[in-house]
């Protein structure tokens, strides 16, 4: 319960300029890292495309923003906690960044 999967998707190398750059397939999902930070069901989860950070709110109003570390320049980079707003009363049932990405 309250586990976020972060999975990578490998592009697949295309020849013809038509065709898809990325397809889903098993052969190209892998598990990147699991997030545990939840103890109670991930019910909201937003993403950040300008800043690449994550946004994720459970039925017990705990929303945990993740951002992607990188571990100077190694290939283990990992999601850490942001920031955490216990709202304890009441939760989100959805999120959505501003357009400038700065608030959800």
């Amino acid at each position: 319960m309250g586990l976020l999967k972060i999975l990578k998707l490998e592009a697949s190398q295309s020849t013809e300029e038509s065709a898809p750059k990325v397809v889903a397939a098993p052969s190209n999902i892998s598990t990147n890292q699991i997030l545990d930070k939840h103890s109670r069901n991930v019910i909201a989860v937003s993403w950040n495309d300008k800043l690449q950070k994550l946004a994720s709110a459970d039925d017990d109003g705990l929303i945990i923003v993740w951002a992607l570390y990188d571990n100077q320049g190694n290939s283990n980079s990992a999601w850490q906690e942001e920031m955490i707003n216990n709202r304890n009363q009441s939760y989100v049932n959805i999120m959505k960044w501003t357009a400038d990405g700065q608030l959800i």
